[in-house]
């Protein structure tokens, strides 16, 4: 994926700045303050609300600014150089041909999953085994409780998870998948995971996912690499 056009508004030190016909390789110059580091800042923002490589990338950026969506819209003016003008980030990029048709090779093992999960959260959505705590009668709540939901499974069954209901959702989902690719939202669509996945089966058929991910993360260890939100997340796993 290479950038080829970036246009920044009203972020921070800058007040407006368009960037054309980026090459392969971009040297940004300039004296201290002048707005340099602004720029990436301004990428990563857009990134990550465009299509993070994990949940809530975009609070992570805010929160290095001291930005809290908790408090007060004043807050957002941090963001600004002019707080009477619209802030706006854009960017035109493209694929190469080798990654579009990586995508569009894997597109059905994608699919494969993604309706796989879809019935499974639709069939596991139906059944509901609570019962009134103030009850008496247990075995009699409990039947009726499960009688629902063989109820609510079979109405699942029939409507959500029909021959023609299933199709239906595919080729929906293979929209998505097609129009991620046309329009550039397909960051936002697959997950790192998968493409890892199909990556490692790919080039590294002798090995299993798992095998290969770990692989990575120590070499990423070795090379002291720690990806942008790579802490807050550690720190989120330890203290919960």
């Amino acid at each position: 994926m290479k950038i080829e056009t970036l246009s920044i508004s009203n972020f921070r030190g800058i007040t407006d700045v368009r960037l054309e016909n980026l090459g392969n390789m971009v040297i940004i110059a300039g004296q201290n303050g002048s707005g340099k580091s602004c720029i990436f800042d301004a990428i990563r923002l857009l990134k990550s609300l465009y299509g993070g490589y994990q949940a809530n990338e975009w609070q992570q950026w805010m929160g290095e600014f001291q930005i809290s969506l908790t408090n007060r819209a004043s807050d957002f003016a941090l963001m600004m150089n002019d707080v009477t003008r619209e802030l706006r980030v854009s960017c035109d990029f493209r694929l190469a041909n080798e990654e579009r048709a990586y995508i569009q090779s894997h597109a059905d093992e994608l699919l494969r999953d993604e309706i796989s999960d879809y019935a499974n959260r639709t069939l596991v959505s139906a059944i509901d085994t609570g019962t009134d705590p103030k009850g008496s009668d247990l075995a009699s709540l409990l039947f009726t409780a499960i009688e629902n939901s063989a109820a609510r499974l079979e109405k699942a069954r029939t409507k959500h998870l029909s021959k023609n209901a299933l199709i239906e959702q595919a080729e929906k989902i293979n929209a998505k998948y097609v129009e991620g690719l046309a329009n550039g939202t397909w960051t936002s669509i697959f997950r790192g995971r998968d493409v890892l996945k199909r990556f490692a089966g790919k080039h590294a058929p002798s090995i299993s996912y798992e095998v290969f991910r770990n692989l990575v993360l120590s070499k990423m260890k070795d090379d002291g690499y720690r990806p942008e939100g790579m802490e807050s997340v550690v720190k989120k796993i330890l203290t919960s």
